[in-house]
């Protein structure tokens, strides 16, 4: 699952070996997550941002909750004794250009640079962000096969 590397860092001892005494608890969703982090009964949770936004409005304290995206696979390779911690760090900016949406700050300058639809932008620009970003992982294997 999403989460299957918290449970493998711990099999693994990572959190461990970084002097962390860590207990992994089932949350059952994003809000009941974020709920029970409220409570006092987790030190730590993760949680999807409308869960977050939904908890703010309402006025619950979150003292500590983090939102996931991927950054979790990429600490457990860049954690591995053979990784090259650099082109790990060059292949995360390259997946970060996949796929491009409506809210890139990019999108946004083209289309209206350029005087194009959203539609258009939105074939253009989303094609254009996934060839850099396979260029860039392709040149980052590339770059881990010859180093």
């Amino acid at each position: 699952g999403t989460f299957a590397y918290v449970y493998v860092a711990k099999a693994m001892g990572f959190w461990k070996d970084r002097g962390l005494d860590v207990d992994v608890s089932r949350g059952f969703g994003s809000l009941a997550s974020a709920q029970a982090l409220a409570a006092g009964q987790f030190d730590f949770a993760s949680s999807t941002v409308d869960a977050t936004v939904v908890l703010a409005t309402k006025g619950v304290d979150l003292r500590c909750l983090a939102m996931f995206d991927g950054a979790e696979l990429a600490l457990a390779i860049a954690a591995h004794p053979g990784a090259n911690k650099e082109l790990v760090v060059i292949a995360m900016g390259c997946g970060s250009l996949f796929l491009s949406h409506l809210n890139d700050g990019g999108f946004w300058i083209v289309k209206e640079c350029l005087g194009l639809t959203v539609g258009q932008t939105l074939r253009t620009w989303t094609m254009c962000e996934t060839i850099i970003g396979l260029a860039g992982l392709a040149l980052t294997l590339l770059a881990n096969a010859l180093l």
